[in-house]
């Protein structure tokens, strides 16, 4: 299996993976994340990165799951401002329980400490304190941090004066 992860890292192959995540074919599309899902890619591309995200429109409830579960397994490589964007709005998301179960996990994941989530737009960490599943997608972060970073010190000191 190691060999395999590491001919999952080769730029040809991640290419290939690319390339089949803009098949017409749903079944292609969902077995390739479910196989891009099961190997750690140490350093994915950020065209790699973008074809998962856009498989989050997928209209496919199996591809978008599989595609949330991949962010989620990329994990502080996929923290950018579109990624977790598109994962709020699965999250939030009414047609399918999967998928928006899949995406809280993957902005867990993304969102592993404070030094992660300061790199993100403020709006976009107030989109997900105010998602539908708020609580698991910030499970990695205590609320006196989010305070923290929400109100600074100079700020709390201000409104006693």
């Amino acid at each position: 299996m190691q060999r395999a992860q590491s001919v999952a890292c080769d730029q040809t192959i991640i290419n290939i993976f690319i390339d089949l995540l803009q098949s017409n074919d749903i079944k292609t599309r969902a077995a390739v994340l479910s196989l891009i899902s099961q190997l750690e890619i140490s350093n994915p591309s950020i065209t790699l990165i973008t074809s998962i995200t856009i498989a989050l429109d997928d209209e496919n409830w199996e591809v978008n799951t599989n595609a949330c579960q991949v962010l989620g397994e990329i994990s502080e490589k996929a923290a950018t401002n579109e990624v977790i964007s598109k994962l709020i709005v699965v999250v939030n998301g009414d047609d399918n329980y999967f998928p928006s179960c899949f995406a809280t996990e993957g902005i867990g994941n993304i969102l592993s400490s404070l030094s992660v989530i300061t790199q993100l737009d403020p709006k976009i960490i107030s989109d997900i304190c105010l998602c539908k599943r708020a609580s698991d997608c910030l499970k990695n972060v205590s609320t006196e941090q989010l305070i923290d970073l929400f109100l600074p010190l100079e700020i709390l000191i201000g409104c006693q004066q």
